[in-house]
């Protein structure tokens, strides 16, 4: 289980994915090449320069002069990399740019260069690809072809005395990519070949510079790649550890009977993993209260039925035992009651569990307040005819707000069913629509007898219901009308207060924001 902290999916991704770009300057190594192979056509431009100028120097009547090549060599300078050599007619060296007793360059720089452990690694790790698309010989150590030959026999020397301009590329003693480069121009006198300058030079001192940039680029690399490394597991850590203990927090908070217990931490870290413990944590709390309100509605409705239930058993009971007409006759009206009284609650219960489930998703359009508040009461109107008055004036201009229209209708009906049915006969209900800052307020005030103040903090409560004139059993109020205006209301962002009038009656004052 720690070995999956630090080497997680993640974090063999984010490995492989700065692995690769640490890598990607490594195949630079392989423009080296190209940058190399450019060198030595500028190598080979020098080299046919200098035989070119040399023979040009010694152009002239005769035969060419030892002493006077010698000349004509140590003019050119002791410091030059290049070897210039003076064939006679014979095929003979009279004049050498290196003495016999002075040698080549030392390459202990060379061979301690690629004898280094980071430079094997390199060589290692870029063999596959050479193998692929190039060549495979190794370096070995520079040697001159006319080392041992008392006579310079070789086609590029006798080109020279074709006239031509000799070139030949030989590879090391028993190697392959180091090489010398032979340049040979030929010395006219007239029409006549008279000797050849040798120019030579290997690129050995050109691939032991290439040499050290391709260790450097090997250092490099190593050391990115094993910063990459270790960052890629730092923050693989950071994050496999949070989001694994979400994980598994997510899996401890319901309890084998579905209940939840236990909270998300980490929502303090000011990250994206802070965002995510932050919206569990929200996503828990809602999914918590609608646990709760699906328990003590649960209770509610066993608690509401259980009494209806009591009362048709008793009736049925009592039914059978009943001699006389009379008596059965009121049971079974008991019963008729009660069971209008369950069919009450069904219905109210329905109307409770389909707005649970449809008014987070459903479709909000900008409606006017005014004009939806006026159509509402005028069927109300005509339903109560001259039992009570609604008194109504519709605002100008008229404020809008962003919910679905007939949830909007079912909060000002619901509200004026109750207070006509508080109201007086002849009594009046005023109802009125403003704006205020963000908000548009609706209220509704009735001439009823008003709220007793102990039961201001239940009116919203499902199945609450206070109707001291009205007989038990009806079937008409269940006490569900102000519990779905409050939901509604509070599914839009709004609120609804109530309060009890001085002159007497109840006014309800419904807020909801402004369409912006």
């Amino acid at each position: 289980m720690a070995l999956r902290q630090f080497v997680s999916r993640i974090s063999v991704r984010l490995l492989a994915f700065n692995v690769l770009l640490v890598f990607l300057p490594l195949f630079g190594v392989f423009f080296l090449d190209e940058y190399e192979r450019r060198l030595e056509d500028s190598l080979d431009r020098s080299l046919v320069g200098e035989a070119e100028v040399l023979a040009a120097a010694l152009s002239g009547d005769g035969a060419i002069d030892q002493e006077e090549a010698r000349r004509v060599i140590a003019r050119f300078g002791p410091e030059r990399l290049a070897r210039l050599r003076v064939v006679d007619a014979d095929r003979v060296v009279i004049a050498d740019s290196r003495p016999a007793d002075v040698h080549a360059p030392s390459d202990s720089v060379d061979r301690e260069t690629r004898g280094s452990v980071l430079y094997k690694l390199g060589a290692a790790l870029t063999w596959i690809p050479r193998t692929m698309f190039g060549s495979t010989e190794l370096l070995l150590q520079p040697a001159d072809y006319y080392e041992a030959s008392t006579r310079m026999q070789g086609p590029e020397v006798q080109a020279a005395f074709r006239g031509e301009l000799g070139r030949k590329n030989r590879t090391t003693a028993g190697g392959a990519r180091s090489v010398t480069l032979y340049r040979a121009a030929p010395v006219r006198r007239g029409d006549e070949v008279v000797g050849v300058v040798l120019a030579t030079q290997t690129t050995q001192r050109m691939l032991q510079d290439l040499y050290v940039v391709r260790l450097g680029i090997a250092r490099v690399t190593v050391i990115s790649l094993t910063v990459a490394a270790v960052l890629s597991l730092w923050i693989a850590a950071t994050m496999v550890r949070p989001i694994s203990r979400l994980r598994r927090e997510a899996g401890e908070i319901v309890d084998r009977r579905g209940r939840l217990r236990g909270k998300f931490t980490g929502s303090d870290r000011l990250d994206e993993l802070g965002d995510l413990s932050r919206a569990l944590e929200t996503l828990t709390s809602s999914l918590e209260r609608h646990i709760r309100f699906i328990e003590s509605f649960s209770a509610d409705v066993s608690h509401e039925f259980k009494n209806p239930l009591a009362s048709i058993r008793t009736a049925t009971e009592m039914l059978q035992l009943g001699d006389d007409q009379a008596s059965r006759e009121r049971f079974l009206r008991i019963i008729q009651q009660e069971v209008a009284r369950m069919e009450g609650l069904l219905s109210g219960i329905r109307e409770v569990t389909q707005l649970d489930a449809e008014l987070p998703g459903e479709a909000r359009e900008e409606v006017a307040v005014g004009d939806v508040v006026g159509q509402v009461v005028d069927g109300i109107g005509l339903r109560a005819g001259d039992r009570v008055t609604i008194r109504y004036q519709r605002p100008d201009p008229d404020p809008r707000i962003r919910v679905a229209r007939d949830r909007l209708a079912q909060v000002v009906e619901n509200l004026l069913d109750n207070a006509a049915g508080f109201s007086t006969p002849g009594g009046a209900i005023d109802v009125n629509v403003a704006a205020e800052d963000a908000t548009v307020v609706i209220t509704v005030a009735d001439s009823g007898p008003g709220i007793p103040d102990e039961h201001l903090g239940r009116i919203f409560e499902r199945f609450f219901s206070y109707r001291p004139g009205e007989p038990r059993g009806t079937g008409r109020h269940v006490g569900l009308g102000l519990s779905i205006v409050k939901t509604i209301v509070d599914g839009y962002g709004g609120t609804i207060a109530v309060s009890n009038r001085a002159e007497g009656g109840a006014t309800f004052e419904v807020r909801l924001p402004k369409a912006k």
